[in-house]
């Protein structure tokens, strides 16, 4: 009894937690634009996950595992600070001034109603959201599936999964470095197209590769595509969304993406069992062509915010 409500405790946690988390990643999606101006929303985004993908995925890790040996409890206990230190630092945010918002008050539901019309009519922010939806519907598949796939395909151990897993980290830190100049040279709709041609690749080629060389390779590239597309789109989101529908539209953003991986985590599992470890890969690699080929003709055309910002063509930084 005493272990079950332990257990149980453990997993309100962790479900307040992920609640904090969904609502702290709205409100800084929404907070940002009032901190930089519109030209530097793209310079600034990808600091922000330049610093996510540092701290996160590769010092976190090791640090953690590195504290636990010494004191079971020191990664939780260093956690627990790290939050209050944010909290502080979180008070000496000073926002640009707003222009006066509408202070009606109003039902959730009708705020909720109110983003999803908003976002229906916009084209190309609908789009985006389809794409993310779908990107993580596969996404979620495979990475479901992804520590039998290192040591069913590849035949790694638990450090060669831990060096493979760190390998998209690398390629996502790149990404913070190139997203601005790639996307003020070639604009956001070119990203997006190549975009989705990486992720079809790497997973027909994580489907298909058996050394583990080849595999590193895919991830590597694959850090730097989502870093670029994260980056591109969630910059053009913010230019594009009013401020008072900011918080909105992330919400449903946030749904289709956790969403996406939610189903997906669960199809992939049985897409292995039933086909194999290598279907949720190929099968990805699929469905992500049909994507890319769908909306090939819509992210180029113009008069969405799909080109180079204007003035900016063949500028980089």
């Amino acid at each position: 009894v005493f272990t079950s409500v332990w257990f149980s405790a453990i997993y309100l946690l962790l479900f307040v937690l992920g609640l904090g988390d969904t609502l702290a990643l709205n409100a800084s999606g929404a907070l940002l634009p009032s901190l930089v101006g519109e030209p530097d929303l793209v310079v600034a985004n990808a600091r922000l996950y330049g610093a996510q993908t540092l701290c996160a995925q590769l010092l976190g890790p090791p640090a953690g595992a590195a504290l636990f040996v010494l004191a079971p409890a020191a990664p939780f206990g260093l956690d627990a600070a790290s939050f209050v230190l944010a909290a502080l630092l979180i008070t000496r945010i000073v926002a640009r001034p707003a222009a006066a918002a509408d202070h009606r008050v109003t039902q959730l539901r009708h705020e909720i109603r109110e983003g999803l019309g908003w976002l229906r009519q916009h084209r190309a922010l609908r789009l985006v959201a389809v794409c993310i939806c779908v990107m993580n519907l596969t996404f979620g598949g495979t990475m479901a599936v992804y520590v039998l796939y290192a040591r069913q395909q590849l035949g790694l151990g638990a450090q060669g999964f831990g060096l493979l897993f760190s390998v998209s980290a690398v390629g996502g830190l790149a990404g913070t470095r190139l997203a601005a100049p790639l996307q003020l040279r070639f604009g956001t709709g070119a990203l997006l197209r190549a975009g989705l041609l990486v992720e079809a690749a790497t997973q027909l080629v994580l489907g298909l590769a058996t050394s583990p060389w080849v595999a590193g390779a895919a991830m590597l590239a694959f850090g730097v595509h989502a870093t670029v597309w994260a980056v591109v789109t969630v910059s053009q989101r913010q230019s594009a969304v009013p401020p008072e529908l900011r918080g909105r539209i992330n919400g449903v953003y946030f749904l289709f993406s956790a969403g996406g991986m939610a189903v997906g985590s669960l199809l992939g599992g049985l897409v292995a069992h039933a086909l194999g470890i290598a279907a949720p890969y190929l099968l990805a690699a699929a469905v992500v062509a049909v994507l890319a080929a769908c909306t090939w003709r819509a992210f180029g055309t113009p008069g969405q915010g799909w080109g180079p910002p204007a003035g900016l063509a063949g500028v980089t930084r």
